[in-house]
């Protein structure tokens, strides 16, 4: 997906912002939590602190208040008779100035003189065997209770025990609350007896502390997850006596909550103008800069055109200013490297000519060596003395055929040196161009004792080809092979006509072509180290073939011999290509 530089830009410096607005929010809001976490750890500790006192404080009181009984004339009078009736209502008239929950009086056995609840009335309950003269929690009728006892003496003697106190219940729990500032919950291992919390969060509460051990000593809060939530809290033991504990509670989400949520908010708000201000920058530094970017890759393309005169120019002293230097350069460097290149292909060029030449004259004296040997052959013949007047015409016809042909093949050079290559058909009778040829290279051959046989099936068949290209291509075969052939060697020419084409095979009986250069042997100047000849030979007569719209074969193996097949379609090729001329076909016999 294609994306402007300047949207990169602005999606780059909005993730910078919401990435440092983010880490921004991160660090303000733990920062904040942790310093208000210590905050209300601190408030909890003053509230359990406070929560303590004021219970020491109650002790105190009803330690007093004990005291002032225990040493009443009238009260321990009544409790040294051991007479209820009696000490019940000295007992009411205390209780009722003290305003406590629970007032038992007990002689020195143990034995209940009499109790009172909160509402006067007498309440049957077992009383321990003895009341020791501290301070306890004690549990009766599953109701719990902060006692204060002490003992009624007179002298030395014990008389008997009185003991007051409070009910552990929810309004104690709600007092305690309140003057703490912070929820209080009174339990012990069987149950819930006061809290300031709902009954359901009461339960969840417990669950969490029920295993965990009072330790006033600690200075750091326990923090335990309710529904979720975080709380820290205090735990502790009520009095001795009963496994019975308190536990002052804040909650720390609750707290921190509003705190965090106004931070958020302001963060966010200061956040959201500060990613505006970004965007604004961005877009505008991302203008400026890439509005010199179309100018560049304009310099570029017009420089890939091949337009050199062109100034690339750049205000400004940044990273793109650099850039259009470079590509400032690049042009110079580039017209001077093409300059140097077009001069080196000039030379080039120069040089290829002058070997094009030098190689077209070997090619010359190549292609002539055919019916220049056939002209010799047949002079030498027809001046002998006893020569007939017909031979003697015969071998005429014969040098001036040869002659014409050299004639046709310098107008094949020359046209192939000025870029010309016209092809002009004749249709004609095939079995009797073969045969002439055949006994041309038998002049050739029979020199060099060299055998040549002729297989045909060709009789009446007529095609139209250019006869001379067709002939050099065969000759060009036929002399390489005499080349590698010693005395006794064979040449063996098959000519097979098939139902749409004519397949023309020379075969020799020589060292055969070696498998490394077997596929390269009709490239251009492909001498593959032999002595004489251009290496044009077996090129141009690929061509002539392939002009004709036939293909040229070779089969070889190494001490068996060579194979050369050229396969011609049948009929006349109305068609010219991009490279060759093809003239009209003319209807001539083989030229005699």
């Amino acid at each position: 997906m294609y994306l402007p530089l300047r949207i990169k830009f602005l999606l780059v410096a909005a993730g910078v912002a919401v990435a440092a607005l983010g880490s921004a929010l991160w660090a303000v809001s733990y920062q904040l939590e942790s310093r208000m976490a210590a905050q209300i750890a601190t408030m909890l500790a003053g509230a359990e602190s406070t929560f303590v006192n004021w219970k020491n404080e109650h002790q105190k009181h009803l330690k007093a208040e004990s005291r002032i009984v225990a040493h009443d004339p009238r009260f321990f009078a009544a409790v040294a008779e051991g007479d209820e009736a009696t000490a019940l209502p000295i007992a009411r008239e205390f209780q009722a100035m003290a305003g406590n929950d629970i007032f038992l009086v007990c002689d020195r056995r143990g034995r209940r003189i009499a109790y009172l609840g909160s509402s006067g009335a007498s309440i049957n309950l077992n009383w321990p065997s003895s009341i020791p003269p501290v301070q306890q929690t004690v549990r009766w009728e599953d109701k719990l209770f902060l006692l204060q006892s002490q003992a009624v003496t007179v002298g030395p003697d014990t008389v008997g025990f009185v003991a007051m106190g409070l009910r552990v219940n929810e309004e104690l729990a709600q007092t305690m609350g309140r003057i703490a500032g912070a929820d209080v919950l009174l339990y012990d291992g069987k149950g819930i007896f006061g809290s300031t919390l709902s009954k359901t969060r009461s339960l969840e509460y417990v669950r969490e502390l029920k295993s965990r051990v009072a330790n006033p000593g600690s200075t750091e809060p326990d923090v335990i997850r309710v529904a979720g939530a975080r709380v820290l809290c205090r735990v502790g033991e009520l009095t001795s006596g009963e496994d019975a504990s308190y536990a002052v509670i804040m909650s720390l989400d609750e707290r921190l909550e509003p705190q965090i949520a106004d931070l958020r908010s302001t963060v966010l708000w200061v956040g959201s103008l500060a990613l505006l201000f970004a965007f604004a920058v961005s877009w505008s530094v991302a203008r400026r800069v890439t509005a010199r970017v179309p100018q560049l890759v304009a310099a570029v393309e017009a420089v890939s055109r091949g337009n050199y005169d062109l100034v690339v120019r750049h205000e400004g002293r940044d990273e793109l200013r650099a850039v259009a230097d470079a590509v400032d350069r690049m042009r110079h460097e580039l017209a001077a490297q093409i300059e140097a290149i077009r001069i080196a292909n000039e030379e080039k060029i120069s040089s290829e000519r002058l070997a094009v030449v030098g190689k077209m004259s070997s090619t010359i004296i190549h292609d002539f060596k055919t019916p220049m040997q056939v002209i010799r052959t047949a002079v030498e013949l027809s001046s002998g003395p006893n020569i007939k007047p017909e031979k003697r015409e015969h071998y005429a016809q014969m040098i001036m055929r040869e002659l014409d042909r050299m004639v046709s093949m310098a107008h094949d050079l020359l046209s192939f040196a000025r870029g010309e290559r016209r092809m002009t058909r004749t249709e004609l009778e095939l079995d009797e161009f073969m045969t002439q040829a055949v006994n041309a290279w038998r002049q050739i051959c029979d020199p060099k004792d060299i055998q040549v046989r002729f297989e045909s099936n060709l009789a009446h068949t007529r095609i139209a080809i250019d006869q001379d290209k067709i002939r050099r291509a065969l000759d060009n075969i036929v002399i390489n092979a005499t080349e590698v052939l010693d005395a006794g060697g064979v040449i063996k020419v098959i000519a097979r006509r098939t139902d749409d084409e004519i397949a023309i095979t020379v075969s020799d009986t020589g060292p055969g072509i070696p498998a490394n250069i077997r596929s390269q042997i009709f490239e251009p100047f492909a001498t593959f180290g032999k002595e004489k000849g251009s290496g044009l030979g077996l090129a141009m007569a690929k061509k002539a073939v392939e002009d004709h719209g036939g293909s040229i074969a070779v089969e070889s193996e190494p001490g068996t011999g060579t194979s050369f097949t050229i396969t011609l379609p049948i009929g006349p090729i109305a068609q010219t290509n991009g490279e060759f001329q093809v003239g009209e076909v003319t209807h001539a016999s083989v030229r005699s």
